[in-house]
């Protein structure tokens, strides 16, 4: 069983059965594993500042590269760019720091501002050249760190800086000031040094921190100074000896703020010697769950869990590595130094041959750093490479990884909350407010009905209820839990339990048996245990803003493990009694197997084509509930259940899941105070969405035409089409006061199932085929819905005139961004057939994929960009450059866009065939009616039996036109030869 082990892993594994055998009371070792925190002592330093006027950018840059690789300054502040230089040029060489600029007012200005990308940091919009100002808040402090350069012909920013100490309480501002005063060192004043003085001695909240440090190579003055307030103190203030800029750079260290060292722990779990260890230790647990725990499944699973943690820690190990690494090599730190004395010789001789052996050697040691930028691009591309699948992944996401920023202080009411105290309390009260049980009328007989049966079942007899759900089908069996032990992704997130996905992926199968009769034993009555109610709740930034309102805040709640495990074995039954009483409507897709967001969007286009082909325009309304899942109303829920004749097992364990839930927020290890969740189900759990759509599955009924009707967990969409037999003006008035007639419906809906609209977020598309659009208003509680002339719905764009320009152009974006990788790693690895396929599989085909199913209706000009830009992928990969398109389809082989497309909807149609059967419904009754008015109006002898008149007009055109819609070009192209 050892012997794929490393001799690290063989000696970790008899340690650990030494320390297991050699005690008998084994909970003194499992809780003796679990101290074992594998957390080193964390070192800190003061933060680091580097102040540098460059004077020249491009020609300096490796001066400051090499600054940065020694002292590794957590700010930097430069002053003096000498031309413009662009804020993606600088992000190319301070690629780990969060860049700020401003231009200058002369033609050598210029500030920039670079932050460590660890901190948070919000910019100031002070709208001023020469000056940036950024807030840092760190440890529940704000601190605001200004760059600032002042020519000398300018005047000083006083009013600014002004602005500045009456607003906060920790400032730094660094720059080159140019104002010489005797306060500070200088041999000689001027107006903009005693300006400074001035203001200094009037405001007196300011200190100068380098005084008599002289800082510019020209003259014996300090004209870059150190400006803090009172209440901040600076140590290791020194000037560093490089002279390529006619001013030295000044490093210093904040005392008041200490940030880590540099270096960070990485653990790395040894996971077959966890299975190793649990399968040694598997008798223990046994006869622990049949001595002690046989009755109690709740206890076992308490102490199983804690059990699992313990192995799991005993066999990770803590590996210490530096997080910066060196930026330039020492050799090129030779040829920088080498440099920097020949920039001082020639300083002093002022000769030809000294200016020349400098120009050549600058040249030379800029090209020596652009060798050394793509000797390291080489070096990642190597990874990528890579055969073994992990590294491939794992250096590909960083290409194509979105930018995310974590929030460090909360904008709410115009007022900025900072501290760990008060974003927890703000995030408090917001979600107990969110969380708070929806308010009841007492003379409603529907919440009074509701009401008196919640609290029935839910203060049942315990005896009763054991009796129920022994009878009942919640039974299961190891395969059962085998099945959804595979279903589990492999994350390393977890809940107050510690529990992981992985650690639960890898207990080996031996502990199935005495698992699955713990959870049959919870069945039997119903039961969960209450610290699988308690959600670890973390909050995701929504927004690039460090400093976002709650509304930008996406919640997510981490579930324990094992109380998922619990609901995906209920699920099983639930969802095969919701299957056999055909429960859900076939309006209704996502959280269904086969019943995905084409199902939705193909049937949406498909009656939209069929509505345009015989009138002038169609209305679609798109409904946004607010906070859909969030607002979930437990006690309707399982009213509804109770009048679909739901098995009492079932209502039982439903209730025990939604009742005493709680939530507890975690804010950088900061927890808040529970939250009482009475209502809403948990983010993340797997019961969560299937309760959802239960609870609005009669939604489509309250409608006139519940085919019309589509719902996709909790997006609605629904369609109007005028009728044909009226005329235009009197098409507009009719289906304006349906459509409000229905909002009026489904306005009754939202309050009887406490589950509000989000009138914000609800708009309206009228498809059109007319020059001038339809006048058409609606409202809902009195408010006007807002026309839109696009809407995304399910990740798909569908424009005002079906011409999906806008859908096409959203995803050639994101097209061009994997392309411009492909093309990276094409230029690296020519040859390389394989790693380029797979990255065009990975990162570029399922942004085509998604243009499949409508690629049917794009006209040819927005047919030929999207197999233009697929055949230049191909060239890429093939290295197939200047060949013809036939040669390359023809002669190579390669197979066309098309025929990918059309291998791809075959399975899409086999779908719709197997289990849409709502989509071809609609197709075969639209072609029903059609034949049918066929008959009707050109045979003759159906022609007497119609009456006296003459008949409409768009009906005879109907009958006469091509009636194509999208299901038939959808077939046509799906199957044509």
């Amino acid at each position: 069983m050892c012997s794929n082990l490393s001799k690290f892993q063989k000696k970790t594994s008899r340690a650990a059965f030494n320390e297991w055998n050699n005690t008998a009371n084994k909970r003194k070792v499992i809780n003796k594993w679990l101290q074992n925190e594998n957390q080193p002592i964390t070192q800190t330093t003061p933060l680091s500042i580097l102040h540098y006027n460059i004077r020249y950018f491009y020609s300096n840059q490796s001066e400051l590269l090499d600054i940065i690789s020694r002292f590794n300054p957590m700010i930097i502040s430069l002053n003096e760019l000498g031309t413009y230089v662009s804020e993606k040029a600088i992000k190319q060489h301070l690629f780990s720091y969060n860049i700020f600029t401003s231009r200058g007012t002369n033609s050598h200005g210029g500030v920039v501002l670079a932050i460590d990308k660890k901190f948070n940091v919000i910019q100031l919009d002070i709208n001023e050249l020469n000056i940036i100002a950024v807030q840092l808040i760190y440890n529940n402090q704000t601190y605001l760190i200004v760059s600032t350069y002042s020519p000398p012909q300018e005047p000083l920013p006083l009013q600014i800086m002004s602005f500045f100490i009456k607003n906060f309480k920790h400032i730094i501002i660094v720059g080159d000031l140019n104002a010489k005063h005797e306060n500070w060192g200088c041999t000689s004043t001027n107006q903009k040094g005693r300006d400074l003085a001035n203001w200094l001695d009037s405001t007196n909240m300011l200190e100068i921190q380098n005084q008599g440090m002289k800082t510019s190579l020209r003259s014996n003055t300090t004209i870059d100074l150190i400006l803090t307030t009172s209440n901040l103190s600076i140590s290791q203030c020194q000037t560093l000896p490089y002279n390529c800029s006619d001013h030295l750079p000044i490093l210093f260290s904040l005392n008041e703020v200490l940030v880590h060292n540099g270096t960070f722990s990485i653990t790395k779990t040894y996971w077959e010697i966890y299975k190793i260890l649990l399968v040694t230790f598997q008798p223990y647990i046994q006869q622990e769950y049949e001595s002690n725990f046989s009755n109690n499944p709740t206890g076992w699973f308490q102490l199983f869990q804690k059990f699992l943690v313990a192995v799991k820690r005993r066999a990770t190990n803590l590996h210490t590595a530096k997080q910066q690494r060196p930026t330039i090599t020492p050799s090129i730190r030779a040829m920088i130094k080498h440099k920097h004395y020949l920039q001082n010789k020639y300083r002093h001789s002022k000769s030809e041959e000294d200016r020349v052996r400098l120009r050549s050697w600058s040249k030379l040691v800029q090209h020596e750093l652009k060798s050394l930028t793509q000797t390291k691009w080489m070096k990642f591309i190597n990874q990528v490479a890579s055969p073994n699948p992990k590294k491939f992944w794992q250096s590909v996401k960083c290409l194509n990884k979105n930018k995310s920023c974590t929030f460090s202080a909360i904008n709410e009411d115009n007022q900025i909350y900072k501290t760990s105290e008060e974003i927890l309390n703000i995030l408090y009260n917001q979600f107990s407010k969110r969380f708070t049980a929806p308010t009841l009328n007492p003379n409603n007989t529907l919440d009074t009905l509701t009401t008196a049966l919640w609290s029935k079942l839910s203060n049942g007899d315990q005896n009763d209820i054991e009796l129920v759900c022994i009878n009942s089908d919640l039974n299961f069996n190891i395969n059962d839990l085998r099945s959804i032990i595979k279903t589990l992704k492999s994350t390393n997130s977890s809940s107050f339990d510690e529990i992981t996905n992985n650690i639960v992926k890898n207990i080996p199968e031996c502990y199935y048996s005495i698992i699955i009769s713990a959870y049959n034993s919870l069945f039997r009555n119903a039961s969960w245990d209450v610290s699988w109610k308690q959600a670890r709740t973390i909050c995701l930034n929504k927004v690039t803003d460090p400093a976002p309102t709650t509304n930008q805040l996406r919640p997510i709640s981490l579930l324990p493990t094992f109380s998922k495990l619990y609901e995906k074995l209920f699920l099983l039954k639930f969802n095969k009694w919701l299957q056999s009483n055909n429960i859900l409507p076939n309006q209704q897709s996502g959280s269904r197997s086969h019943l995905g967001t084409l199902t939705r969007v193909n049937h949406i286009i498909e009656q939209l084509n069929q509505s345009l082909n015989h009138n002038t325009f169609a209305v679609v309304v798109y409904v946004d509930f607010l906070q859909a899942f969030d607002r979930l109303w437990h006690q309707g829920l399982v009213a509804k259940l109770h009048n679909l004749h739901c098995p009492l097992a079932y209502l039982f364990w439903i209730i025990n899941y939604f009742k005493d839930r709680t939530i507890t927020i975690d804010y950088q290890g900061s927890l808040s105070k529970q939250v009482c969740v009475s209502r809403g189900a948990p983010q993340g759990s797997c019961f969560g969405p299937v309760a959802y759509i239960v609870n609005h599955y009669d939604l489509p009924m309250i409608f006139n035409n519940p085919q019309d009707i589509h719902l996709y967990v909790d997006d609605l969409a629904i369609i109007y089409s005028p009728s044909i037999y009226l005329k235009f003006s009197k098409q507009v008035i009719e289906i304006q006061s349906r459509i409000n007639y229905d909002l009026l419906k489904l306005e009754e809906y939202a309050e009887a199932n406490k589950q509000p609209i989000n009138i914000n977020k609800t708009n309206f598309v009228i498809y059109h085929r007319t020059v001038q659009v339809p006048k058409i208003q609606l409202t809902y509680q009195n408010q006007p819905i807002v026309r839109q002339n696009s809407f995304k719905y399910l990740g798909f764009h569908i424009d005002s005139k079906l011409s999906f320009n806008i859908m096409i152009n959203n995803q050639l974006v994101k097209l061009r961004k994997s392309y411009s990788i492909l093309k990276y790693i094409h230029c690296a690895f020519p040859t390389f057939f394989e790693l380029k396929m797979k990255f065009f599989q990975t990162y570029t085909w399922p942004h085509l994929y998604m243009l499949a199913s409508i690629y049917c209706l794009f006209s040819n000009t927005s047919k030929n960009r999207i197999n233009s830009f697929y055949r230049r992928c191909q060239r890429l990969i093939y290295c197939s450059y200047r060949i013809s398109n036939d040669t390359l389809h023809d002669t190579l082989k390669i197979p066309t866009l098309t025929d990918k497309f059309q291998r791809c909807l075959q399975k899409r149609l086999k779908n719709i065939q197997s289990h849409e059967e709502e989509l071809v419904n609609c197709y075969l009754l639209y072609k029903k009616v059609i034949n049918d008015l066929s008959v009707h109006y050109k045979i003759k002898p159906f022609i007497p039996s119609l009456p006296i008149g003459r008949p409409n007009k768009r009906i005879i055109k109907l009958t006469e036109m091509d009636n194509t819609t999208y299901f038939d070009k959808l077939c046509n192209f799906t199957w044509a030869a």
